[in-house]
């Protein structure tokens, strides 16, 4: 599927050159949330700072609109609503105080293949492709969008069984590992068959990841 797009990509300087976006911070209103607008630069891999590596499924052909460098460009609507989550959470005041998707002053830049990547170039696609296990390796943390609730059946489950998942990590919560499955029984089951796990290269962007986090 091609998208439509008001931004022009600029040649990579290298064959180990990447893109990295961050997402401007704009905080919901009465009105709703602003535009989703995101900032895109060049860096050498080696040289990139911190940034965090998205994980998703490209989801149906349905797109919605951002802006790129202040250009109109169209995306899928998982990956836009991917980035509205990582928006909110990023203004949110609330994740002042913890580890959050882009608490660290030096952590708010992102890889997304859909936006980093020049979709339309296919040597630079191709040698994006062959970077990508590198540029997993190095992101700081992997988020993982599984797709938003409204979209799942038993999506209230879902979200519970991705809470119950973070239970289990938490030496402090106090609750058996095996009584928190039992509980989330049906939750998980319905989580794992949704269609991200469906995806191959789940298996290398989340086997090289250094930190995950369930968006």
């Amino acid at each position: 599927m091609n998208l439509k797009s008001g931004y022009r990509y600029s040649p990579l300087e290298s064959a180990d050159s990447i893109r990295l976006l961050q997402v401007e911070k704009v905080p919901s209103t009465a009105k709703g949330r602003g535009p989703i607008r995101c900032w895109i630069r060049h860096f050498p891999l080696a040289q990139a700072p911190p940034y965090r590596a998205l994980s998703y499924a490209w989801g149906a052909d349905s797109t919605k609109k951002l802006f790129l460098n202040d250009k109109i460009v169209q995306v899928r609507r998982n990956l836009w609503e991917a980035l509205a989550h990582i928006q909110f959470s990023w203004y949110d005041p609330r994740n002042a105080e913890k580890d959050d998707v882009f608490v660290e002053e030096n952590s708010r830049w992102v890889w997304i293949d859909a936006l980093s990547i020049d979709q339309t170039n296919v040597e630079e696609r191709s040698c994006q492709v062959g970077l990508m296990g590198k540029i997993y390796g190095k992101a700081t943390k992997v988020l993982v969008w599984l797709g938003c609730e409204d979209d799942f059946h038993h999506g209230a489950r879902i979200s519970a069984a991705v809470e119950a998942l973070s239970l289990m990590n938490d030496d402090k919560s106090g609750q058996e590992p095996s009584q928190v499955l039992d509980r989330n029984l049906e939750g998980l089951l319905a989580l794992f068959q949704l269609p991200y796990w469906q995806r191959l290269w789940i298996v290398q962007e989340i086997c090289l990841a250094k930190k995950i986090t369930l968006l």
